[in-house]
């Protein structure tokens, strides 16, 4: 608007300066994981193998990385909260908002794979509270030597797929279950990123 606005002034099509207020980008952008990080992720022990706990960590990595939640929401959900057949998931994010997420088919494979020995109960999905998520995602990261990995990292890493595939920030800050779009905009960032959801 400013080379604009300028060019007209120059071609005497308009009479006076215009201004405009530029936008204040934040101070530091939120770090994502790396292609290369991405690409050794799924090596982790925690997450490879076909025991138990690792079944169980594939689908939650994989659950959050592609749906963005919290992981206070991911912690409150239980099996009523998910429909694998038509891959959605109801949250309740802060206030007590609902609103509703869908997740992709390697997702749903993974989820689909630990529903399968879970068992059926009121329990949280994936039997863990917030502190027990937190410590899984603090165990990859020490055991792959990553400089941070924590799940409100991928919450960022979401977002900054979504942006990259033309998603607009308004239906971004809805998913993520923003109130201020400001907020939204803090979780783009300009490195590489992808969506390297299949271990």
């Amino acid at each position: 608007m400013r080379a604009l606005t300028n060019w007209l002034l120059e071609k005497r099509l308009i009479t006076k300066v215009v201004t405009y207020p530029m936008p204040k980008l934040p101070r530091r952008l939120f770090r994502i994981l790396s292609e290369s990080e991405l690409e050794v992720l799924w090596s982790s022990r925690h997450l490879s193998g076909n025991g138990v706990l690792a079944i169980r960590n594939r689908a939650l990595v994989a659950f959050i990385m592609d749906t963005g939640l919290r992981h206070a929401e991911v912690a409150n959900l239980t099996l009523k909260s998910v429909d694998i057949e038509h891959r959605r998931v109801t949250v309740i994010g802060k206030g007590d908002k609902e609103r509703q997420m869908v997740f992709g088919l390697a997702a749903r494979d993974c989820l689909t794979e630990f529903l399968a020995i879970r068992g059926i109960d009121d329990e949280p999905l994936f039997h863990l509270k917030s502190d027990g998520i937190r410590s899984i995602f603090r165990r990859i990261q020490l055991e792959l030597g990553l400089a941070k990995f924590h799940p409100h990292q991928l919450r960022h890493q979401f977002a900054g797929t979504m942006l990259r595939q033309g998603t607009s920030l308004e239906l971004i800050g809805m998913m993520l279950g923003h109130e201020d779009l400001n907020t939204t905009r803090k979780c783009h960032s300009t490195r590489p990123i992808s969506r390297m959801l299949t271990p």
